[in-house]
């Protein structure tokens, strides 16, 4: 959202404010615009000063004008934002980040094959996590209140790191792939916290009345099966 916000100039004070932030130099840790938007905008500064300016080295852009909400819903996916691993494809246009700093376990992330950098930080997270693990699986020994969940969590970590890896080491995939896993168990940032206060969430309640029409919907009539899928 700040991208957005100082890619269509809103000014620094304001979004400092909008984004609940003490002082406006905090902006710049949010601000992801490309290389080529900054030189776009310093070309155009620098007409406005001088007048005159070689506009050769000059990159266009396109900004998104959505007038349907499904043309707003497919340009949500364009903006992408940098993670320590790779790129996030979370749209925040629909709601915040769920996974705070969880980005291993989210669907909605993405490694590119080929960014070296990047596998070398997935390695040394796969590093320390099983130093973790073993602290917890000692930890879970001792009966310590909540390590067996914590365990859990990280060795599907662990799991995940490895699968990704495995795909970037992958001859057979050219670099410049865009790679995600397959959808894990949904822990959020708001579950960490819940096991950390050693507290659950309520379970989801299942509507079985429902769930027995959708495996046997020939049960109702047609108008009916067209009603249950609107």
């Amino acid at each position: 959202m700040n991208t957005i916000a100082n890619t269509n100039g809103m000014d620094s004070m304001l979004l400092a404010k909008w984004s609940g932030r003490a002082d406006m130099k905090q902006n710049r840790v949010y601000d992801h615009t490309s290389v080529e938007d900054r030189n776009f905008g310093l070309i155009e500064m620098q007409k406005n000063e001088v007048g005159t300016v070689n506009t050769d080295s000059a990159f266009t852009f396109q900004i998104a004008t959505p007038r349907t909400l499904q043309e707003l819903n497919t340009k949500t996916t364009l903006s992408m934002h940098t993670t320590e691993f790779g790129l996030c494809t979370h749209s925040y246009i629909d709601e915040p980040c769920l996974k705070y700093r969880n980005c291993l376990n989210c669907t909605e992330h993405v490694c590119i094959k080929g960014d070296e950098e990047k596998k070398k930080r997935l390695h040394d997270r796969l590093r320390k996590e099983k130093i973790l693990w073993a602290k917890d699986k000692e930890a879970v020994s001792k009966n310590v209140t909540g390590a067996t969940v914590w365990l859990q969590t990280r060795e599907l970590t662990i799991k995940r790191c490895e699968q990704m890896i495995t795909l970037l080491d992958d001859p057979n995939i050219p670099d410049g792939t865009p790679l995600s896993l397959s959808p894990s168990e949904d822990v959020t940032h708001l579950d960490l916290a819940y096991q950390k206060a050693s507290r659950k969430r309520i379970p989801v309640i299942e509507n079985t009345q429902r769930k027995k029409i959708e495996d046997e919907p020939h049960l109702l009539s047609p108008a009916l099966q067209m009603d249950l899928w609107i």
